[in-house]
């Protein structure tokens, strides 16, 4: 069961091995208990495509996802997100 809903910088973080994030979210990831959204997919992967070895950057956000589960908002959440 996914208990941890990870947004966009707690996995830029964690994907940069950023300390404070490694230390919270990896037993999360480990023990399968944390998912995103696909957004932040698409916000990490462009705030990648940005740095140096973006190819290596893209594979650890692909592997990631092998064990956070991405949610794909549907349209009555992005309904609901634009009335937030």
């Amino acid at each position: 069961m996914r208990q941890y809903l990870l947004d966009t910088g707690p996995v830029a973080a964690l994907l940069n091995n950023r300390p404070g994030a490694v230390r919270r979210f990896t037993p999360w990831v480990r023990n399968r208990l944390a998912a995103t959204s696909i957004l932040v997919y698409g916000e990490v992967n462009e705030y990648f495509a940005g740095l140096p070895n973006y190819v290596r950057r893209h594979t650890a956000l692909k592997h990631l996802l092998r064990s956070v589960t991405p949610f794909v908002p549907t349209y009555a959440v992005m309904v609901r997100y634009g009335d937030l």
